[in-house]
């Protein structure tokens, strides 16, 4: 599940992934986007946490007004993906070996 453009929550059977675009520098000289991973959590609301977690100390508490419109900014871009039906990807992975009875 993408959030935004820079956040993405994946899962597998044991983990909620939280990973984070960042533009790294190759050896070569070059510059591309990858995916980082940022932590590992027991369920998508804590890796939701993580995420904010992040982006405010991201700010490096500048001032109070910096952290509540970053707060404020993340609370919007959460709201936007809960209103939005769930994506066929996040649930790809899933197959069943037998019928669930």
């Amino acid at each position: 599940m993408l959030i935004g453009k820079d956040w993405k929550i994946e899962s597998d059977p044991l983990n909620i992934t939280l990973s984070q675009r960042i533009i790294r520098k190759s050896k070569n000289g070059t510059y591309h986007k990858v995916w980082r991973v940022e932590g590992y959590y027991s369920s998508v609301a804590s890796a939701l946490k993580g995420m904010v977690d992040q982006e405010v100390l991201g700010t490096g508490f500048i001032d109070f007004e910096t952290v509540v419109k970053k707060i404020d900014e993340l609370d919007k871009l959460i709201d936007g993906i809960a209103s939005q039906p769930m994506m066929r990807e996040s649930t790809s992975h899933i197959t069943a070996s037998k019928p669930l009875h």
